[in-house]
Order: structure tokens, then C-alpha cells, then sequence
């Protein structure tokens, strides 16, 4: 490989590669683009890959075109085992526009001489691709594709230089402080320096780049108050949240999740301790004064219209929150404001503006009224208002919502549950329903009915008749007044592994269509009025790891087989 000295693209990601970076590679003067990321390279970085710096003129053999050679201008080696420091030779490479050296075992501090990277100094007039929009047609003869790793998150561009800059040096053990060198390369569309070893203070000038889509410095040990920047969730960081956050008009979302932010509340985009989401001029504002007073505060609200992304989550807020809020919030998609102390004061003739994709609000003041107006979000939803102090009847328009995500819990919510929605997860434990129990779709995989007044046969579940492949995996049907035996039924849910039916009035022996669950793990049937014994087709259920059939009638002797399954490497306690 060594004598392609005129390659200048090489992508070699996602295969199983290791041993020390590739040696041959040294001759390749000419890369501009090289990617060895998500493979199982180990050793150091070598200081020889300022031999890539492009310093040169190159004549090609043949017909002797004389060419120049721009320098690199993307490095991915995100995902390998690269250890030791960043060889301070790396900061030649004055042409790279993509640095990506993510999840590795790189350690040190971060070179102030990352602030010679020119390439990333100079802001593009272009419109980025980062990741919200279309990557561009930048130049046919230096155009190629980028792959990138952000959050778990695997983004492909095309096209990408000269118009997508960045730096990753997320997931290694950098130490020491973030180098006010970094804050001059106001090119950066994203810089990611999350899951380090990090701390010190945020440098005060990181506020000007103004180019920045993405900013995420999330569990390090940073201190110190907070100065305009963006991701810093995880960190140790108090005090108030400046209005400074406010002049990013590039900015797509903003994150202080898991911080100490208890008091000077001002953006409507916080998220989780914590904030998440697009600032005043381009986003939203709300002035929540002191958090921790009980009674309601002063609203005002600019225009937010951008916010598509909202995440306040996690925090000891506490405030009256009114439709005021949402006035400019149109565009509106992902609201998390889960595990906070807000109260909703709206009118029950309540409009929101927005089209919601997901909804998380539990531990809200949302009752006693149930929420009239969740009855305007048409669009598909993911929705959580658990322990929001709803005392009351169901209404019947609620179960013809399109929801993908349903978790009710912990409320004081009564009424009958016709049929349930096609959500792949469903929760409605510990609420006051009163019915039979309700026919689930094929689609679900998680339901939780626990600790309710459903009452009758298991068999509207466990008969009902599927064109399509039951997915349940997980059943909790305890503590309610279900009566009968359970139904000779079970060989349609053969992926079922965990099922609770303990704290009922149940019947009866165990049928032997329970042999069919083969990868059945834990089973709770305790405090009923079972009797008989174990079916032998249960023996088929290897995965067993947990029974519990105490507090019932059960007669005869264990099993011989349950022993037997210590050769499955899985004998299950037996209670």
C-alpha cells in the first residue's frame, strides 16, 4: 500500500483490523481523505503523519501534470485503541477540516496547538451539513464522504469539505483544561470533547463560536459558572443561566443536563438540570425569577419559533407554567420536562400550537382534570405523564390517540380501557381502572397493567386472535381482582420472558400450554389460588431463572427436572 503515493481517498472503517497504525501508509503523502475508524488498531499515533501536511507540489507520472497537494483534510480514527498522547507533529496538518480521534485510550492534555488548524479558523459562508442539513456540492475536485459518530448516532455525509468542520476527542482520559486555542477556530460547526477526564473552568471566549451546531462537553469535571456554550450536561456547574446563550442564532440544541441549576431559569431551552434545545432570537425565553419559589413568576416570551427540541428534565424547578409558554413554539417536536416541580395552569379549551413527537411531563402538576387538550396531537407520540395528580375518569377519546409510548402510572386515573393502542409500551400501573381486561396489539412488547381493579378472565389477552407474531416480552398483571384459571392459551406468546400475575384470585392448575414459553425467565404467580403441580412441559422452559408460586395451593413434590436444568446452566429459585 506504501507505494500509492497518489492515492488521496483511503476508507477502510468498520472491519477488524489492528495491529499499530499502518506503517506503509507513511509513502501515501498525497491522502487528503483517510478513515480507519471502528476498527482494532493499537499503539500511539505516529508523529511521522505530518508527512500528510500536503507541503508540496507533485508531478504525476505519464504525462507529467503538475498538481498540488492540499494537505489532509479528514482524520477518522474514532473507535480503535489508540493510547498515549497526541503526537504534538499532528498540529502540522494546518489543511484538516475533520478530526475525529473519538472513543480511544488517548490521554494527556489536548494540544494548544490545535489552534493552528487554519482550515478551521476561517468561518464558511456555506451552510453546513451538521446533521440538520443537506450537504452541499462543495468542489468536484476535493469533494468526498465523511462518516461520523455523534452520540451513538452514525451520520454519512457527502460532499462534506469545505463545508462540514469538527473536531471529536470524545470517550478517552484527556486531562487538565479545555485550551483557549480551541476557541479561536470559529469554523467549528461541532466539537465534541465529552467523556473525559476535563475540568477546570469553560474558557469565557468559547462564546464566540458563532458557527457552532453542536457543542458537547458532557461528563467531564468541569466547575465554575456557566459561560456561553452549549452541551454541558454532567458537569458540576451552578449558578445562573446567562442571557449571553441568547446571541447563538446558529445554535440547534443546548444541553446542562445533570448540573446544580436551581435558580435564575430564564431560557425556555433547559434541559434536565438542564437544558436542551434553541435560544431567544432564534428560540424561546422563559424568566422563571427564583426556582424555588412557590408561587408563580414572571413570563416573558420572545420569539422561539425555531425550537423544535426542548429537554429541561431532571432539575428541583418549580414554577406555574401557562399556554404563555408555548405561544411561539409552532415548530415544537420534543418536549422533555420530566421530574421537575412545574404546575400546568391552562383552560381546558387549550390550543398548543405545537405537533408533538414525543411528551414526557412526569411528576408535573398536571390534574386533577384530565389533560383535554393532549386531544389535539394528531401526530404519531411517544407519551409520559406518570404521577402528574390526574384524578379522574379516562376519557374515551384517548384510546383512538396515535401513540407509539404510553406511560400513565401513578395516577388516580379511572374508567374502563376498551382496547388498548398499538404502542410498543404500555403503562398503566397504579391507577384506578375498573374493567375487564383490555385486547393488545401484536405490536406491543411491554405491558404493565399492575396494581389497578381490572377484573375477569386472563383470556381477553391471552385467547384474542393475531394475524401478526406476538412480540410480548414482558407481562404485569399483579394486584389486581383478575378470577378464573389462567387459559390454556400461552402458545401464542412464545417470546414472553417475564410474567407477573401475583395478588389476584386466580384458579386452578397450570395449563400445559405454558411449555410453549421457552423463553420464559421469571415467573411470579404468587398469592392466588393455584393448586396442583408443575405441568411437565414446563421442563422445555430452560430460560427459567425465577418461580415464585408461594401463598397459593400447590401440592406434591419439586420436580426432578427443575434440577436437571443446572446442565442448562439456569436451575431457577423456586419460592
Amino acid at each position: 500500500m506504501g507505494s500509492l503515493i497518489w492515492l488521496g481517498s483511503l476508507h477502510l472503517r468498520n472491519n477488524h483490523l489492528s495491529e499499530k497504525f499502518p506503517l506503509p501508509l507513511k509513502n501515501c503523502s498525497s491522502l487528503v481523505v483517510l478513515d480507519l475508524g471502528e476498527n482494532e488498531f493499537t499503539g500511539t499515533i505516529p508523529a511521522w503523519m505530518r508527512n500528510f501536511d500536503g507541503k508540496f507540489i507533485e508531478t504525476l507520472p505519464g504525462d507529467g501534470e503538475i498538481r498540488y497537494t492540499p494537505g489532509l483534510m479528514v482524520l477518522v480514527l474514532h473507535s480503535n485503541k489508540f493510547k498515549g498522547s497526541i503526537p504534538l507533529e499532528l498540529c502540522h496538518l494546518d489543511s484538516l477540516q475533520i478530526l475525529d480521534l473519538g472513543n480511544n485510550n488517548l490521554s494527556a492534555t489536548i494540544p494548544r496547538c490545535f489552534g493552528n488548524f487554519s482550515s478551521m479558523i476561517k468561518q464558511s459562508n456555506s451552510s453546513s451539513p451538521f446533521p440538520f442539513h443537506n450537504a452541499r456540492h462543495f468542489d468536484s475536485e476535493s469533494t468526498d464522504t465523511a462518516t461520523l459518530v455523534m452520540k451513538g448516532v452514525e451520520y454519512e455525509y457527502d460532499n462534506t469539505l469545505g463545508l462540514l468542520v469538527g473536531i471529536d476527542l470524545s470517550s478517552n482520559k484527556f486531562s487538565g483544561e479545555i485550551s483557549e486555542e480551541l476557541t479561536g477556530l470559529h469554523g467549528l460547526i461541532f466539537l465534541n470533547l465529552s467523556n473525559n477526564h476535563l475540568q477546570g473552568k469553560i474558557p469565557v471566549k468559547i462564546g464566540a463560536l458563532t458557527s457552532l451546531e453542536s457543542l458537547d462537553l458532557s461528563m467531564n469535571r468541569l466547575s465554575g459558572v456557566i459561560p456561553q456554550a452549549v452541551d454541558l450536561s454532567n458537569n458540576a456547574l451552578e449558578g445562573e443561566i446567562p442571557r449571553s446563550l441568547g446571541e447563538h442564532c446558529n445554535l440547534q440544541r443546548l444541553d446542562l443536563s445533570s448540573n446544580k441549576l436551581v435558580k435564575g431559569l430564564e431560557f425556555l431551552d433547559l434541559g434536565a438540570d438542564e437544558v436542551s434545545g434553541h435560544f431567544s432570537k432564534c428560540l424561546s425565553v422563559l424568566s422563571d425569577g427564583n426556582s424555588s419559589s412557590s408561587g408563580p413568576t414572571s413570563v416573558s416570551v420572545r420569539g422561539l419559533s425555531s425550537l423544535s427540541y426542548l429537554d429541561m428534565s431532571g432539575n428541583s424547578l418549580k414554577s406555574i407554567v401557562s399556554g404563555k409558554h408555548f405561544a411561539n413554539l409552532t415548530r415544537l417536536k420534543y418536549l422533555h420536562a420530566s421530574s421537575n416541580s412545574f404546575t400546568l395552569q391552562v383552560g381546558s379549551d387549550w390550543n398548543p400550537p405545537f405537533q408533538l413527537e414525543i411528551l414526557k411531563m412526569g411528576y408535573w402538576q398536571l390534574g386533577p382534570l384530565f389533560p383535554a387538550w393532549l386531544q389535539t396531537q394528531k401526530d404519531q407520540m411517544d407519551l409520559d405523564i406518570s404521577r402528574v395528580s390526574i384524578k379522574d375518569d379516562i376519557l374515551s377519546w384517548f384510546w383512538s390517540l396515535n401513540l407509539d409510548y404510553i406511560n400513565l402510572a401513578d395516577n388516580r386515573i379511572y374508567g374502563t380501557v376498551p382496547s388498548l393502542p398499538t404502542a410498543y409500551q404500555i403503562c398503566l400501573c397504579s391507577n384506578k381502572f375498573t374493567s375487564p381486561l383490555p385486547r393488545i396489539s401484536s405490536k406491543t412488547f411491554s405491558l404493565n397493567l399492575s396494581h389497578n381493579s381490572f377484573n375477569g378472565s386472563l383470556s381477553p389477552i391471552l385467547c384474542q386472535q393475531n394475524n401478526e407474531e406476538n412480540i410480548l416480552w414482558s407481562l404485569d398483571l399483579s394486584g389486581n381482582i383478575l378470577s378464573g384459571e389462567l387459559p390454556d392459551c400461552w402458545a401464542s406468546w412464545t417470546l414472553l420472558m417475564v410474567l407477573r400475575s401475583q395478588n389476584n384470585i386466580l384458579t386452578g392448575h397450570l395449563p400445559s400450554s405454558m411449555g410453549s414459553l421457552l423463553q420464559l425467565r421469571s415467573l411470579h404467580l404468587h398469592n392466588n389460588s393455584l393448586s396442583g403441580t408443575l405441568p411437565p412441559s414446563m421442563q422445555g422452559c430452560k430460560s427459567l431463572s425465577f418461580v415464585d408460586l408461594s401463598e397459593n395451593e400447590f401440592s406434591g413434590s419439586i420436580p426432578l427436572w427443575v434440577g436437571k436444568n443446572l446442565s442448562y446452566g439456569s436451575c431457577p429459585t423456586i419460592k
